[in-house]
């Protein structure tokens, strides 16, 4: 893609002790209403000792409720759970009510969060409709050496949107790459997104740079080679989950 560059992420098979995981679509197939993936909920109990704290990049529940949002904390008590919405979670007024009436939605966005990696920006990128909120690019300005993620669930950029699994809740003015750029002094961003990945003609994780912008896109689709991303020790690294 023009004026971008592939990259690569470490794949590690072991987890690191006190990672933080990020989880993109993490109901996976469009035939899951009921909960998350199971490769997912697998993951989770099987290695959330190993684990200090989870980021869901949006589109958590195919079809959101009270009473799952109030599952999903009961993962494990010991772990810090963090949402950053997407559109199945929030784009409906009633889905909306019910996540900001969750533990995970009753912030207020953009949240900054601490991980293994440093300080992480957690996105409400449907109520912007996926452009970066002017908070969020405040933020940054002002902590141009303290914040490297940007946790959300859609791809910020109108060079990448091929790469989102709909276009569900799209600006027309979607900002350009080069607009981005204007916005944000930062020394290096990773923007990690979970919109990305439902079906097999998506790659399981794409990165893509660009001077001091990093864009990895990933999401579950219950297909094989499923991807999440793990933080630690200062490392950003993929993690097959089948």
């Amino acid at each position: 893609i023009k004026n971008f560059s592939s990259c690569s992420i470490d794949e590690i098979k072991n987890i690191p002790l006190g990672s933080t995981a990020f989880i993109g679509h993490a109901y996976g197939s469009s035939s899951n209403n009921n909960f998350i993936a199971n490769n997912v909920s697998n993951f989770i109990e099987k290695n959330s000792h190993l684990l200090s704290s989870i980021v869901f990049t949006g589109d958590v529940f195919a079809v959101p409720s009270s009473e799952k949002w109030l599952r999903l904390g009961k993962l494990d008590h010991n772990l810090n759970i963090y949402v950053a919405p997407g559109n199945h979670d929030v784009m409906r007024a009633e889905h909306r009510e019910i996540f900001e009436q969750s533990v995970y939605g009753s912030i207020n966005f953009p949240r900054i969060i601490k991980t293994s990696f440093g300080n992480v920006i957690l996105e409400d990128s449907p109520s912007t409709k996926w452009n970066v909120s002017d908070e969020t690019v405040r933020i940054l300005n002002s902590n141009k050496n303290d914040i490297k993620i940007v946790a959300r669930h859609n791809i910020p950029v109108k060079e990448l949107i091929e790469f989102a699994n709909s276009p569900a809740g799209l600006n027309e003015d979607l900002d350009s790459l080069d607009t981005l750029k204007t916005k944000l002094q930062s020394e290096q961003i990773i923007w990690i997104i979970g919109d990305s990945g439902v079906s097999s003609h998506f790659p399981r994780l794409k990165c893509l740079s660009s001077e001091n912008h990093m864009f990895v896109m990933n999401g579950i689709g219950e297909i094989k080679g499923d991807t999440i991303l793990l933080t630690a020790d200062g490392k950003l690294y993929s993690y097959i989950i089948n």
